[in-house]
């Protein structure tokens, strides 16, 4: 299992930093996203913004998580991503989710149109 969120991460980030948003819509997104390989599952673990500041350091703005959670809810749903409301749940849980998964869904899906999970 390889887990890596750095294409995502780097699409997100420079699109704030260049205060040009919609650059996570534009041709380079499309192509950083061809890095990611085929047939990979992918998993978003989300929370509210209250969960995310309390788990945080303290040097990330509103305006940036809010605007992370917007880019990646919507790289999840594009890219068939597991999704995660990690909000109310702890580490073991949602460890517990992403296995379950893993082992009971994604491999019979593998290979096939992915579903789209909602947790």
């Amino acid at each position: 299992m390889v887990a890596e969120r750095f294409v995502i991460d780097w699409i997100v980030s420079l699109a704030f930093a260049l205060d040009q948003h919609s650059l996570v819509n534009g041709r380079l997104a499309n192509q950083a996203l061809h890095f990611i390989p085929k047939n990979s599952l992918l998993v978003y673990i989300d929370a509210n913004y209250d969960a995310i500041a309390m788990r945080r350091p303290i040097e990330d703005s509103h305006e940036f998580i809010e605007f992370q959670r917007s880019c990646y809810s919507k790289f999840a749903k594009e890219l068939h991503a597991l999704t995660i409301d990690s909000s109310d749940k702890n580490i073991d849980e949602v460890y517990a989710l992403i296995r379950n998964s893993i082992f009971q869904d994604y491999p019979q899906s593998h290979g096939h149109d992915r579903r789209k999970y909602h947790l």
